[in-house]
């Protein structure tokens, strides 16, 4: 019980969210890059010029490692599809970068792809100083029964949408139903 403690996603905001942490901080014998220190939805006090920018006092990143000054915000088509919530997103994300973050946005089509993620994942790495070295000899494994747990993505997204097509993503918006 000790051991799965220390893997509980307190805070998040949708089940994405907890399945992105999952996928970012789980240890690699569990399928996940082993990246640690991750908040969620850790509300900070942004400087006044950010403040401004933001137009709002405190900002709420979704993953965020504080002491790499690293932002990762999980962009949901179902939350994004308004041009409010495009712009609020927009206006967090110029807010945080004045006051010196790096945001890393994933979609759900990199969310729902181990090769995107891990793409991601080797990014926090060399904003930390570090190499990638997952160092599980079973990993890939690991890594397809973690995301076979697809509990927290088949409502957000088509699976379909993760074939290989010339763009990445789908090339009608009949295909999205």
């Amino acid at each position: 019980m000790r051991r799965v403690l220390g893997h509980i996603t307190e805070g998040a905001a949708s089940p994405p969210e907890v399945f992105l942490r999952m996928a970012m901080t789980l240890p690699a014998r569990l399928g996940g890059f082993g990246l640690t220190d991750a908040r969620v939805n850790y509300r900070l006090t942004p400087t006044q010029r950010a403040q401004r920018i933001a137009r709002r006092k405190t900002l709420v990143p979704d993953l965020l490692w504080p002491e790499l000054k690293l932002d990762v915000e999980y962009d949901s088509d179902a939350m994004h599809l308004t041009s409010q919530q495009a712009m609020l997103d927009s206006t967090k994300r110029l807010a945080l970068e004045s006051d010196g973050y790096k945001v890393i946005t994933v979609t759900p089509l990199q969310l729902g792809n181990p090769g995107r993620l891990s793409d991601i994942a080797r990014e926090i790495n060399r904003c930390a100083g570090r190499q990638s070295r997952i160092r599980c000899k079973d990993f890939p494994t690991k890594q397809k029964e973690l995301f076979s747990l697809d509990w927290s993505l088949s409502s957000l997204f088509n699976p379909s949408w993760l074939k290989d097509s010339p763009q990445g993503r789908p090339s009608t918006s009949r295909d999205h139903s």
